[in-house]
C-alpha cells in the first residue's frame, strides 16, 4: 500500500505557516551564523583582512531566507503513507513516523468532511490514527494488507 494524502486537506489540517516561531528564529540564526563564519573565513583566507563587514546584514538576511525556504518547503511537502515489514510509515519531507503493525488493533474506512479516511485503533493512544485517502485508492487492497500483516501478531 502506498498513497499520497490529498494536498489541500493536508494543508488545512496542519494550520498556516508561521515564520515567526521560536524554531524559525533559531534556524535562521544557525544559518546566518554558519554563513557569517564561512564569509569571515573566506575573507581572511583571501587577503588576511576583515574589510567586508558591510556584508554582515546581507548574510543575516540570506541566512534567515534560507531557513524560511527550507521550513516552508517542509510545511508544503505532501504527506505520503506506505507500508513496510514493520508497519505503516507516514512521511512528510524528511520526517518519518512509524505505526507498528503490533499496535494496530482494528481499522475501518469512514467518510469524513467529504473525504475518505482510514481510521486505525492503536494501542499506544486512546485516539485513533487517521490517514486521509485519495479518491482513486483501492480500500480492499489496503484492508487485505492490514489484515494480513496484523494476523501474524494478534
Amino acid at each position: 500500500m502506498k498513497w499520497r494524502e490529498p494536498w489541500t486537506n493536508m494543508l488545512r489540517r496542519q494550520g498556516p505557516f508561521d515564520p515567526f516561531t521560536k524554531h524559525e528564529v533559531k534556524g535562521g540564526l544557525i544559518w546566518a551564523g554558519t554563513l557569517l563564519f564561512l564569509g569571515m573565513f573566506s575573507a581572511f583566507a583571501k587577503d588576511g583582512t576583515m574589510g567586508h563587514v558591510e556584508m554582515a546584514p546581507i548574510i543575516f538576511l540570506l541566512g534567515f531566507g534560507i531557513s524560511l525556504f527550507v521550513s516552508f518547503a517542509h510545511w508544503a511537502s505532501p504527506l505520503t503513507v506506505s507500508s513496510g515489514p514493520n508497519g505503516i510509515v507516514k512521511s512528510k519531507g524528511e520526517t518519518h513516523a512509524l505505526i507498528p503493525w503490533t499496535t494496530v488493533q482494528e481499522h475501518r474506512f469512514l467518510g469524513r468532511d467529504g473525504v475518505l479516511v482510514l481510521e486505525l485503533a492503536v494501542s499506544y493512544q486512546s485516539e485513533p490514527e487517521i490517514l486521509y485517502l485519495p479518491v482513486q485508492v483501492n480500500t480492499k487492497e489496503i484492508s487485505d494488507e492490514i489484515k494480513q500483516m496484523t494476523s501474524f501478531i494478534h
